[in-house]
This record gives C-alpha cells, sequence and structure tokens, in this order.
C-alpha cells in the first residue's frame, strides 16, 4: 500500500496493486465475520476474489441463520415446557396458537389435578428446518405429582413448528 501511494503511476503500480489485494484478500478469506469480507468487498468489488467473497459471505449468513432457526426452534420447546409447569394456560397459547379447545380443557384438567408438572423435551435429533417450517424428535418427559403420588411419564414425539414474524410456535406434537 505504502509503495503505491508513493508511486501511484510507477513501472510497477500495477503489479504492487494486484499484489495487495492478493494480500489483503489472504487476510480475510477464511473470516467468519462477514463485516470483514463486506470491507473487502467495498475495496475490491470486481477484483478476482470478489465471486469468492460473495460466496464467502452468503455461507456465514447462511450459517448463522441455520443456527438462529435451530436455537429458535428449541426455545420454543422450552417456553412450552415453562408454560406447562407454571400451569400457565395463555403462556401455553402463545407457544402453540393452534391448539384446539379440546387439548385447552385437558390442559386446565391436568393443572387441576396434579399438584405439580415438569415437562422436559431432549431433541434425540438435529430440528429439520426447511424455510418457515421446523420438525423435531424428541424424548418428552413429564413428571407430575397427584394425590396417588409421583408420576412418571416418558414418550418418543415429533413436534412440528412454524416460524412467525417474531419466533418459532408449535402447530403439533404427535
Amino acid at each position: 500500500e505504502e509503495f503505491r501511494r508513493k508511486y501511484p503511476t510507477g513501472q510497477y503500480a500495477e503489479q504492487a496493486a494486484k499484489r495487495a489485494e492478493q494480500l489483503e484478500w489472504n487476510s480475510v478469506q477464511n473470516s467468519k465475520d462477514p463485516a470483514a469480507l463486506t470491507a473487502y468487498l467495498s475495496k475490491y468489488p470486481t477484483g478476482p476474489f470478489s465471486q469468492m467473497a460473495q460466496r464467502r459471505i452468503q455461507t456465514l449468513q447462511s450459517a448463522a441463520q441455520a443456527t438462529k432457526d435451530r436455537e429458535g426452534v428449541l426455545d420454543a420447546l422450552k417456553r412450552y415446557s415453562s408454560a406447562v409447569e407454571r400451569r400457565n394456560l395463555d403462556g401455553i397459547l402463545a407457544v402453540w396458537p393452534g391448539l384446539s379447545k379440546r387439548q385447552q380443557n385437558t390442559l386446565k384438567e391436568s393443572f387441576k389435578r396434579f399438584q405439580s408438572i415438569k415437562m422436559e423435551f431432549r431433541a434425540t435429533e438435529a430440528p429439520q428446518i426447511t424455510g418457515q417450517a421446523a420438525k423435531v424428535l424428541c424424548q418428552r418427559s413429564v413428571e407430575s405429582v397427584d394425590q396417588k403420588g409421583a408420576h412418571t411419564n416418558t414418550d418418543n414425539v415429533t413436534v412440528e413448528l412454524q416460524q412467525t414474524a417474531s419466533r418459532w410456535v408449535i402447530t403439533s406434537i404427535e
């Protein structure tokens, strides 16, 4: 860079410019920071490495979105479990807005019957996310206490979710 500033029209100016771009590309090509790659593209929008930089940015952004979606899906399961444990029907409906009246009534009866309920979903596989829809296979554990004592039930379920404008919500548990 210094050479290029001192000799902008010199005999080796073009070679120096290519070398400077190569060195800058070498410094950012494996970066996990899209901003560093974007800065490189701003400086060299039509350079020989610009397409690679664009692909790298897209890859990083896709990976970041996939991580965000995965975390959002798992967060929905935690929000549902927490609402069940607090016996909060409004909280349950916030995470599962399509819950049928029959299912709501079943939950209300469970809330009356049990002194305590603890629920946990453990994903047995990574969530399968396609666009705005997700599916996750889980082991569901429910521990409850009623007048007859403690009860534990563990089963495998498939939870389907849909992404709304602000977060993931459950559409079914089977």
